[in-house]
């Protein structure tokens, strides 16, 4: 008999519990973050973009924030890792990326347009006839 009470209150826990566990980590409240589908030609989230021309999409992820940037194609141009004001650039798209702790120069004859701005973050792309370079920076 007292292992069948055990029993029924472990399924119990189990059962109050699971609603918790399923929770996905991230977001913290902000809808207009995704969760899922970072690397992705069209995420599930909200493009906070401010220049028409390109899309970005805000992740979080056990408490680590990216900004992922996509062309007007759709494809992924560049991912940025950010935290505490250090900046890190995925594995993704070719576009060239300059951070704080890995700086690139800026072509002389680029011109500068913000895309992206936050307490936390601004992004901006330099663009020339050789391409682009997307500089992040905390502002």
């Amino acid at each position: 008999m007292r292992n069948w009470i055990l029993l029924t209150c472990l399924i119990a826990l189990t059962a109050l519990a699971s609603p918790a566990i399923a929770q996905p980590s991230g977001t913290h409240g902000d809808p207009k973050k995704g969760i899922t589908g970072l690397g992705q030609t069209a995420p599930d989230t909200i493009d906070v973009s401010i220049d028409a021309n390109w899309s970005v999409y805000e992740f979080e992820r056990e408490a680590i924030d990216y900004l992922q940037i996509n062309g007007y194609d759709g494809n992924v141009r560049a991912i940025v890792g950010y935290v505490d004001g250090v900046f890190w650039v995925l594995p993704a798209g070719g576009d060239a990326v300059s951070t704080p702790q890995r700086p690139k120069p800026v072509p002389a004859d680029a011109t500068r347009k913000i895309v992206y701005r936050s307490p936390e973050i601004e992004l901006a792309v330099y663009e020339n006839s050789n391409g682009r370079l997307w500089a992040v920076r905390k502002p």
